[in-house]
């Protein structure tokens, strides 16, 4: 059998640049395991798996969490019985957004659901607000 460990980490300190945000989810869609860097704020507790978590700018990163997927949605999303928003409060020239899919953790627990408040979970968060994202290579340990 192949045996595989990590290699080499790479860093992509992420941002508004669409190239940085087209290689991260390159990087996911081919599998790569990645942690990113992010904000997390009073309210992260409170998001559900379905939710777009939008960090206050004031926020800065403090939280890793593992990045599993991505996907595009209008800001903010169509207004329906528990969201009232519109798209008239997103600034004029913006259109759809990325976000990634994350699973976040607290102190040595992981949980699939975000129901368990406070305890990890699985929720989104716009890709511009993760900050630096890693991940590694696997190399082969074969001579």
């Amino acid at each position: 059998p192949v045996t595989l460990k990590m290699g080499k980490v790479f860093c992509i300190k992420n941002g508004t640049h669409h190239k940085r945000l087209e290689l991260i989810v390159r990087l996911i869609a081919g599998g790569f395991a990645l942690i990113g860097d992010i904000p997390a704020g009073r309210t992260m507790d409170l998001v559900n798996g379905h939710e777009i978590y939008d960090v206050h700018h004031s926020v800065d990163p403090n939280h890793c969490v593992v990045l599993m997927g991505s996907g595009v949605e209008d800001y903010p999303s169509i207004p329906n019985a528990r969201n009232q928003s519109s798209r008239t409060s997103w600034p004029a020239g913006r259109g759809a957004r990325i976000y990634l899919r994350a699973r976040g953790t607290w102190d040595d627990h992981a949980h699939p659901q975000s129901s368990l408040v406070g305890r990890g979970g699985d929720f989104n968060i716009w890709a511009d607000q993760v900050s630096d994202v890693w991940g590694f290579y696997l190399s082969n340990n074969n001579p």
